[in-house]
């Protein structure tokens, strides 16, 4: 029989690969849902009716596999000075004629928290032609407002898309013509 040798290790353990941009767990970004809704709207030129289930099934892909876990990984600051994700995700302020809108559609929704327009921040974030906008509630608190799938708020020639209008498949009911 033979005798078990016992190998001795020289190696030493390597120190492991730490994230150095991700913020103190208290700085991260906290998304709040209590004032949105999957209900969709139209409100002047915007909707943000889809056109069939297959659209919906890309819209909540995005939402909540891209933006939503994104936006939980970095604090606000770093969201608006720009990060290494600053070139895929599109994020600012909502000022100007795109507010004026932003207030229509809330309005729209009847949500349940006082919106003081003067003071209170609306943000935008997007990646592809998915737009979610937001309050910010407190240094690190996102409450998500509502859904701009079809990049109407702030319109671009590039990325809006045609014929929305006619578009009647609803987020919350997941049926046309229901909302």
């Amino acid at each position: 029989m033979a005798k078990k040798k016992k190998v001795k290790n020289n190696r030493t353990a390597h120190k492991s690969v730490s994230n150095t941009t991700m913020p103190p767990k208290d700085e991260v970004v906290v998304i709040s849902t209590k004032n949105f809704s999957f209900e969709s709207v139209k409100v002047d030129r915007f909707s943000n009716y889809l056109k069939d289930s297959a659209q919906f099934t890309q819209v909540m892909n995005t939402l909540f596999y891209k933006i939503l876990q994104e936006v939980q990984l970095y604090n606000f600051k770093q969201w608006l000075s720009g990060n290494d994700k600053s070139n895929y995700y599109h994020f600012h302020r909502v000022e100007g004629k795109e507010l004026e809108i932003v207030r229509k559609i809330i309005l729209k929704y009847n949500t349940k928290r006082v919106i003081d327009f003067e003071f209170d921040e609306i943000y935008q974030c997007g990646v592809d032609s998915l737009r979610v906008f937001f309050i910010k509630d407190n240094p690190n608190i996102m409450s998500l407002l509502f859904l701009d799938p079809h990049h109407l708020v702030c319109p671009s020639k590039n990325y809006n898309q045609n014929d929305t209008n006619k578009y009647s498949f609803c987020m919350l009911h997941l049926e046309r013509g229901q909302c």
